[in-house]
């Protein structure tokens, strides 16, 4: 088990994330901080950082390296983009930081910078076809990806910050200035109607804006959907602030408001060229990247994103995998062989994986009311490869594995669920319960499950490699749930 130390360096912020390591290939985020530092304000005809500026920069990389030392961090890596990339006095400030900090900074190259926003992005979201699009302080990179793989990818010169200053010089000529430096991007027409994916502090504060807006009940930056409209309202009311019809807009932090006008803009424009109508959001950015190339010690991103997330998290809560492999094993099998009794259609594939292996997750906390627990741990774990949706309902099929009478709060997350949705939800709860009452001693003696459906029944046949009579009996306590969600009794039989 080791800890790293991940230190971005920005043109805006500079970030810190302290990462525990786990059988060189799990991850638990200790920390995070970030300060605004504005490195690349100010710098000037001659592109030469503030002086100001680079020692509040470097200031801030002594205290975090002294958070890195008071959590035992084996290993720092820091890296510094566009700002620092482009300077004139790019050697003056390294050395600056090496001698007070003692921290050796790689600078990326812009291609680097885009590959490490892929990287962050292709491991923690499944999405095979899109345009990534980070906007950074002083640069902006843009990724065209199709199967999972960077077709394109370049980093601009133009960041929040400059754009910013772009728009505020000319607000009716800022359209006309920025298609000109796209127009020198021709692959940007391939991505015509493919989703973006929003990448970096702007996107993060529009995510913030649209909750707040909608009232939205997950505050999870990551996966969360906009339309086009969305964006084209905050637009807008960005605008209002900017002629003084706002005092302030919900959701947009103190130190992004003045930098906000013009990447706002510059998204407006993307998504208008490419006729995206689907925007996501990721969490994942440059810092992820470095993490998950550190960490897989290769360049082609994870087979399946969820399945590495759901192991991630089962290392890291203790548990026991063996039990809960099983279970997902059980209930998958009743759910398929049952599915043309449940009341929608929906593919519940990954939300039976999700619920099932982490269905006792809670017990890290306590093992007494652990399924409240594990509808928190679930909601809250930022699991990969999930809708906000998908994640919901994982979370309430958990926790109803122990307690039929666990509520759906259908009022607080009517956003994202309708009744319909609770009696299904409730329905994959009954089977993940009948799933661990038959795995009651943990040690898989019911092997497999023969599902009859007749008019009035529903007939579980059960292979066994021992007898079963206590698993059996427990499971028939889930008998009149089972009914009222079903409409039909619940036999369980031993076969031969």
């Amino acid at each position: 088990m080791t800890r790293t130390g991940i230190i971005d360096i920005g043109s805006n912020s500079v970030r810190l994330i302290i990462v525990e390591i786990k059988c060189d290939k799990y991850f638990r985020i200790l920390y995070e901080l970030k300060e605004s530092v504005r490195l690349g304000k100010d710098m000037g005809a001659g592109s030469s950082l503030d002086p100001l500026r680079m020692n509040k920069a470097v200031d801030t990389v002594i205290s975090f390296k002294a958070i890195c030392d008071s959590y035992c961090v084996q290993n720092i890596i820091a890296v510094a983009t566009e700002a620092v990339r482009r300077a004139s006095n790019q050697n003056a400030f390294l050395e600056l930081v090496r001698s007070r900090a003692g921290v050796e900074v790689r600078v990326l190259s812009g291609e680097e910078e885009a590959y490490y926003d892929y990287a962050g992005v292709i491991n923690s979201m499944e999405i095979a076809d899109c345009l990534m699009m980070d906007i950074g302080g002083s640069s902006m990179e843009l990724i065209l990806v199709k199967a999972r793989e960077i077709e394109y990818s370049i980093s601009i010169p133009y960041g929040s910050i400059s754009l910013t200053e772009m728009y505020l010089n000319n607000p009716a000529g800022f359209t006309h200035a920025f298609g000109r430096i796209t127009a020198d991007i021709p692959w940007i027409y391939q991505a015509k109607g493919l989703p973006v994916i929003g990448i970096g502090g702007t996107f993060r504060n529009i995510g913030k804006i649209d909750r707040k807006r909608k009232d939205y009940p997950i505050d999870n930056v990551h996966n969360y959907r906009l339309s086009d409209t969305d964006i084209q309202e905050i637009h807008f009311i960005t605008i209002d602030l900017l002629s003084g019809k706002l005092k302030k807009i919900k959701g947009l932090s103190n130190d992004r408001a003045d930098i906000f006008i013009g990447p706002i803009a510059a998204i407006q424009y993307i998504i208008n060229l490419c006729s995206t109508k689907d925007i996501f959001l990721s969490g994942s950015g440059v810092r992820e990247g470095l993490l998950f190339e550190n960490i897989l010690r290769k360049k082609t991103p994870v087979e399946n994103v969820l399945d590495y997330s759901l192991e991630n998290a089962m290392v890291n809560l203790d548990v026991e995998q063996k039990h809960a492999c099983h279970l997902h094993k059980l209930c998958s099998s009743l759910y398929t062989q049952l599915k043309p009794l449940f009341c929608q259609a929906a593919d519940a594939g990954k939300v039976i994986k999700t619920s099932a292996l982490l269905h006792d997750s809670g017990i890290k906390i306590n093992f007494y009311d652990h399924h409240k627990h594990t509808f928190n741990i679930i909601m809250n774990s930022r699991l990969s490869g999930l809708s906000h949706k998908e994640l919901l309902m994982a979370a309430y099929a958990a926790a109803l594995h122990r307690k039929d009478e666990f509520k759906i709060d259908l009022q607080a997350y009517k956003s994202l669920i309708d009744q319909t949705d609770v009696h299904f939800i409730q329905q994959l709860g009954i089977l993940l319960k009948i799933s661990e009452k038959l795995d009651l001693k943990l040690n898989g003696n019911v092997e497999n499950i023969n599902c009859t459906i007749t008019e009035a029944s529903v007939v579980l046949t059960l292979k066994t490699t021992s007898k079963a009579d206590q698993e059996m009996a427990a499971a028939l306590d889930c008998k009149n749930t089972f009914k009222r969600l079903f409409n039909r009794k619940l036999v369980i039989l031993r076969g031969n």
